[in-house]
């Protein structure tokens, strides 16, 4: 049995002055016995942070099998969206033998509580069977909304490791003090978070990618091992003891596996690291262990491969040449073999920078993500309503794939990575936001009209990676199709339907700060116009982008970065951008 939803990134919002008092509740259970199971369950919600609490027992309502999660169909209310769990997650985290199951509870006696207490109040949801207790922490969030603005803080990019608080006291030691730990930088804004909270300045946390840096903390054959950066995300929440709800959605290096040099690219700088140092890109591994586990990968590469042939090739040469030749002067024969040297010495270079530094750390593959949908949200996108206003949260995808791609539906975009452009980093053109990607694809696209068709107000979209690389837009207005986004495909289809209905969309990714507002003219074109004084165009999509919590930027230098926003239901009031610890 697995508890799939609500969760810590995908909680469930009740307002006290609202009419719906029911818990929906997505199981996992075994497609046979399904229904005697709900009955011999036992579940309670508990007062997150407080041991001590009185705890309260569900009844359930409401239960029924859902038939192919992984389609798009009509919604009748926003909360139906938890019903859409794509057909990779299944996979991933259902066992063949079990069905998803849809639960529903009654809160009213849960409510009528916390009306009583007068204070919002955070639950962990925990349910019994056959002796084993499965806990989801802060999944539901009761709170008196009613029709006052709801305020969210956004934040982006943590781009949390645990070689992070190891670095820090290592680069020390050559006289580098000033690395910029993205782990310290999150747990501060955490600290706010619940000073906001406390002042009750904040109702919410968007929490939009690239919550890891990678998921790997060593270099291992099972992904992603037993120790990883998904544990410690975990770890600064719990420990964080928040008051107020989180929404996660993931970006780019929450796919990563494997970690990556700082020094490869100057990216140390991003990271307070003026100089190059004898550092291991791994860190947490020790040598030995690198070069055994290199040495397994290296093997099963197509690159290494394709390096042996060329390497007996060039040995085969050799033999034909003294063959054909011989008898050879001995100034000839210490050429020949000399070539032969230099080449074979070529071969091994070629082999150690194109598979260690090109195939390992540049490795993204679905299963990175597996302690991320069974511990904070099984979802890639999902709506949530939050008092007045909506929360849509939407997957924009990974920027590698080696061997590997996001969906089930097209494998006819399985290929491997350019290796060139994979040792780079990921440009954004290689795969996940190149053209012929999968974001936005059809079916999302679907989900997102189904979702809009509700008509529901106050509607921000939250995703990772925008629509728009470049920001700037001087005095003009400029055409969106001259400008490139990190997710370009269908935006003009994804814009179309966010017209009207959308007030803004908020994304990170580019670790800068910038806003312009998003026009359609008469003409059925989109434009880009700068965002002066946030005097809003008529029937315009606000669009921003907040920089890192984690890493600095030329762009943004003093992280870490978050955006507080309040929302009515028909207009954004603000979308402060709040700058260093």
């Amino acid at each position: 049995m697995k508890i799939l939803s609500p969760n810590l990134g995908c909680p469930l919002v009740v307002d006290v002055q609202g009419e719906d008092c029911s818990l929906p509740v997505i199981a996992s259970l075994p497609i046979t016995s399904w229904k005697s199971d709900i009955e011999a369950m036992e579940v309670q919600i508990v007062p997150s942070h407080s041991p001590d609490a009185p705890k309260f027992s569900l009844h359930i309502k409401n239960a029924y099998c859902i038939e192919h999660p992984d389609g798009t169909r009509s919604f009748s209310h926003i909360e139906q969206t938890r019903d859409v769990i794509s057909l990779a997650v299944q996979q991933a985290l259902v066992p063949s033998d079990h069905t998803i199951v849809h639960l529903e509870f009654c809160l009213s006696h849960v409510v009528d509580f916390v009306k009583e207490k007068h204070s919002n109040q955070l639950f962990d949801l925990q349910v019994t069977f056959e002796g084993r207790v499965v806990e989801n922490i802060q999944s539901l969030y009761i709170a008196s909304l009613g029709n006052r603005p709801v305020r969210l803080l956004q934040i982006n990019d943590l781009h949390l490791a645990k070689r992070n608080d190891t670095l820090e006291s290592y680069a020390a030691t050559f006289g580098e003090n000033s690395f910029i730990n993205s782990n310290r930088h999150f747990r501060h804004v955490l600290q706010q978070i619940n000073c906001m909270a406390q002042k009750g300045e904040l109702d919410g946390v968007l929490i939009i990618g690239d919550l890891v840096d990678f998921s790997g903390v060593k270099l291992e054959e099972e992904i992603p091992g037993k120790d990883n950066n998904w544990q410690l995300f975990l770890k600064l929440v719990r420990e964080s003891k928040l008051s107020v709800p989180i929404f996660t959605c993931t970006g780019n290096h929450d796919w990563r596996v494997y970690p990556y040099n700082l020094f490869h690219f100057g990216y140390h700088k991003d990271f307070g690291i003026s100089k190059k140092l004898p550092f291991d890109p791994y860190h947490l591994n020790s040598p030995a262990e690198v070069k055994k586990t290199i040495k397994k990968f290296a093997k099963t590469s197509p690159v290494r491969s394709a390096c042996i042939a060329a390497s007996i090739f060039a040995f085969v040469f050799l033999i034909g040449i003294l063959w054909a030749t011989w008898p050879m002067t001995s100034w000839q024969l210490s050429l020949s073999l000399l070539l032969y040297v230099f080449v074979q010495y070529g071969i091994h270079t070629f082999s150690r920078l194109f598979v260690i530094r090109g195939t390992i750390p540049m490795c993204s593959d679905i299963r990175s993500l597996i302690p991320y949908f069974e511990n904070i949200t099984p979802y890639f996108n999902l709506a949530v309503r939050f008092g007045q206003s909506t929360i849509i949260l939407m997957e924009s995808g990974a920027d590698i794939f080696y061997e590997e791609t996001i969906t089930q539906q097209s494998p006819h975009l399985q290929k491997q990575i350019n290796i060139y452009k994979g040792i780079s980093e990921g440009i954004v053109k290689t795969n996940g936001f190149w053209e012929k990607n999968l974001y936005s694809d059809f079916p999302q696209l679907h989900w997102l009209e189904e979702v809009l068709k509700l008509n529901p107000k106050g509607t921000i979209i939250a995703m990772h990676a925008s629509i728009v690389c470049d920001f700037s837009t001087g005095t003009n207005q400029i055409l969106l199709k001259e400008r490139e986004g990190y997710v370009g495909h269908n935006r003009e289809l994804f814009l179309q339907k966010c017209d009207k209905k959308v007030l803004a969309i908020l994304t990170g990714h580019a670790h800068e700060n910038a806003q312009v507002l998003l026009w359609r003219a008469t003409n059925g074109e989109f434009y880009l116009r700068e965002c002066c004084g946030f005097a809003k165009l008529p029937s315009s999509i606000l669009l921003t982008t907040t920089a890192a919590v984690g890493p600095k930027y030329h762009k943004a230098e003093k992280p870490p970065y978050s955006r507080l926003w309040e929302i009515t239901p028909t207009k954004i009031i603000r979308f402060d951008l709040h700058t260093g610890e």
